[in-house]
């Protein structure tokens, strides 16, 4: 097993890297991809039928993002979520499913906040003046993954959320903090742009790749599976693999546009 989730990562990792080095289009369609797929395990796991107008709503999202990052527009993507409640409106008339309609808008639009606006987050992450901003938060996060897999497999006893992750040890997360701390501190002495602020992100995107990682595993939880999908030998499905991620994209491009412009 550990084998296979090893295997399965160093592939994941370089073909990423293939296409993030390739240009701006073939990343925004990997993350299209990669966001289609994510929605079709959130379906799947709320046993909600759907996908075709949470499909075009992410559309509509990543279009629009991707237009504003290449023409320097500057459209609110906002203002989609009027289009978009209307197109689940929609779908629940013609499904006769009023009733439930505020369940159902409720769900869809808590997959379009977490999934799709955390993923459009990896294409203006990629474009912003820190090239490395991608970098830093994706090996951090993965540490921070990595971490506490292994101090918690071996020395982890007290359980830090058992109701939501049985498995996860607050000795595992001391781990995975350690370890993306010094990854974030040696990386940018490294690039000599270390600053007290970095001391700050370093500190702060272990904790908030944690949470990412618990929010996942409730929603999991709620839904009674063990992984979102099995898209990804050893380690799952997308949302298993992109939990925590959906979580630091966001909180590095806001941190690094905020504080370190």
């Amino acid at each position: 097993m550990l084998l296979k989730r090893i295997i399965s990562s160093i592939i994941g990792i370089l073909v990423f890297i293939l296409i993030v080095t390739w240009g701006h289009f073939p990343f925004f369609l990997l993350i299209s991809l990669i966001t289609a797929v994510a929605l079709y395990e959130f379906n799947k796991m709320t046993k909600n039928d759907t996908l075709i107008p949470l499909l075009i709503s992410s559309v509509l999202f990543l279009i629009v993002s991707y237009l504003n990052l290449i023409f320097s527009l500057k459209f609110p993507i906002e203002y989609l979520f009027v289009l978009v409640i209307l197109i689940f409106f929609y779908d629940s008339y013609r499904k006769n499913n009023l009733e439930n309609i505020i369940q159902s808008i409720s769900g869809n639009l808590l997959a379009i906040i977490y999934i799709v606006f955390g993923l459009i987050y990896f294409i203006y992450l990629r474009n912003i003046d820190f090239k490395f901003g991608l970098w830093i938060a994706l090996v951090a996060t993965w540490l921070t993954d990595i971490g506490a897999y292994f101090v918690g497999k071996y020395y982890g006893k007290i359980k830090m959320a058992p109701r939501i992750s049985p498995n996860k040890t607050m000795e595992g997360a001391l781990g995975g903090i350690i370890v993306s701390f010094i990854f974030v501190v040696a990386f940018t002495l490294y690039l000599n742009v270390f600053s007290g602020i970095w001391l700050i992100y370093a500190a702060l995107l272990p904790f908030i790749a944690i949470v990412g990682d618990l929010f996942e595993s409730a929603i999991k939880r709620a839904a009674g599976v063990k992984d979102s999908g099995n898209v990804i030998p050893g380690h799952g499905g997308i949302l298993d693999r992109f939990d925590s991620l959906l979580f630091t994209i966001p909180f590095t491009y806001f941190f690094l546009t905020l504080f370190l412009s």
